[in-house]
């Protein structure tokens, strides 16, 4: 539950504080990744949020660490819940990963974190 994670996340705070997410980048969830791959189809954005996903998690190394689900949310259902709860959004960043070559530019690299603070 989203909504109760980030009530969570702001009971907690203190004043000031910040607090970052890290989730997969939607818009390159379908592209090939060095740490996981999952079960999506391309394009995501036809997804409802929440909606559940096989997941593979590998070491550096490409073995496999776990096969977890995971579930989709859009980045607009994630910056709502959290402004639902007084959390402001400071800033979004893209990490890229191994497979990520110099011409990828970081609005497709597979990480997004997101910035938030209690005010």
């Amino acid at each position: 539950d989203m909504d109760k994670a980030f009530a969570t996340m702001a009971k907690h705070l203190r004043q000031g504080a910040p607090a970052y997410v890290i989730t997969a980048n939607p818009e390159a969830l379908h592209r090939p990744h060095a740490f996981f791959s999952n079960s999506l189809p391309a394009p995501v954005t036809t997804l409802a949020g929440g909606t559940p996903y096989a997941v593979v998690l590998r070491a550096s190394n490409g073995q496999t660490l776990a096969q977890v689900t995971d579930y989709f949310w859009p980045p607009a259902e994630i910056e709502d819940a959290a402004a639902k709860t007084g959390l402001t959004l400071e800033g979004i960043s893209h990490v890229a990963d191994p497979l990520c070559g110099p011409q990828t530019p970081p609005s497709d690299y597979p990480y997004r974190i997101y910035s938030f603070r209690r005010p």
